[in-house]
């Protein structure tokens, strides 16, 4: 954790931090959208009891349930939730949320909604899931899916690429992406 190495334990550098809400954020500006609406990045949890991700192999398999028992502390810190009251979450959690919310600032150009029910995320306006609609068809989705993963093996210059392995995993994810839509 880049924060930890570097500077005081809130200070990020940008975009490092092992966290797929950020890596998101920075291929969103990437790629020219304008519009990005976050479902799942809640950050923490309604209820200290319960865990942001408890259906996750993090919770629900005992080997990783161990590894993460020992090594990430309790949704014991209350936050403001993100449609109001309060949410719980980590000092983990926390830090993530703050390098997210340093993404969201910097990319200014980029309109952001939070959907979650937990964490409110600073930079980024509450909208209710049912107030979300998308507009593309089946086949619009389908083909900006299949030119970003192009584009993401294309302006990778200089690094390796598993071109088969993208191939597959473009499969896979093509599949679920099919199910879905």
């Amino acid at each position: 954790m880049s924060a930890c190495l570097y500077a005081d334990a809130m200070t990020a550098v940008d975009g490092t931090p092992p966290n797929c809400m950020t890596l998101a954020t920075r291929m969103i500006s990437r790629f020219g959208l304008r519009e990005v609406y976050l479902f799942g990045t809640d950050f923490g949890s309604r209820r200290p009891d319960l865990h942001h991700v408890a259906d996750s192999i993090w919770m629900t398999d005992p080997v990783w349930r161990e590894k993460y028992d020992r090594s990430v502390e309790a949704m014991n810190m209350p936050m403001p939730a993100n449609f109001g009251g309060k949410a719980y979450s980590n000092k983990l959690l926390e830090y993530f949320l703050h390098s997210a919310q340093r993404l969201i600032k910097n990319a200014s150009d980029v309109t952001f909604f939070n959907c979650s029910d937990g964490v409110r995320i600073a930079g980024a306006a509450p909208r209710l899931p049912s107030q979300v609609a998308i507009r593309a068809t089946r086949q619009q989705r389908l083909a900006a899916f299949a030119e970003i993963c192009e584009a993401t093996v294309a302006h990778a210059p200089g690094v390796p690429v598993d071109r088969e392995r993208v191939a597959r995993f473009r499969g896979l994810f093509t599949d679920w992406m099919q199910a879905l839509l």
